[in-house]
């Protein structure tokens, strides 16, 4: 009886052993698989961050570049307006001497018939 419970023991410890080392290789290959997907998540996300960082950057710039459009475009505006108002007055100017010269040519020659009769 003991001799087969001795062999029943053994067998069991080897058996014990080759499991452990089974559980030990799957256990080593699973680090691995887990550690390779770890470092193409890695990689993946740091292509992401690297393309939406590009992506930012193209996106500042063309706001950037807006905003200078837009400026200059207003101060064009402006300066369009000053001159048309400046152009504005000048015609105001100019009609309000016409008349101003037509009223008193009117003025001179009202004088000069209240003169002549």
């Amino acid at each position: 009886f003991s001799t087969a419970l001795k062999a029943e023991v053994k067998t069991r410890g080897e058996e014990d052993k080759r499991l452990q080392a089974k559980f030990d290789e799957n256990t080593k290959a699973t680090d691995a698989e887990l550690a390779a997907e770890k470092k193409t998540h890695r990689k993946e996300v740091a292509t992401e961050l690297a393309d939406q960082q590009s992506t930012d950057a193209t996106l500042i710039s063309q706001l950037k570049t807006l905003g200078y459009n837009i400026r200059s475009r207003l101060e064009e505006e402006r300066a369009a307006r000053q001159r048309g108002d400046s152009t504005l007055r000048a015609d105001i100017d100019h009609k309000a001497s016409a008349v101003q010269q037509l009223v008193l040519a009117e003025e001179k020659e009202r004088t000069q018939a209240d003169r002549l009769e």
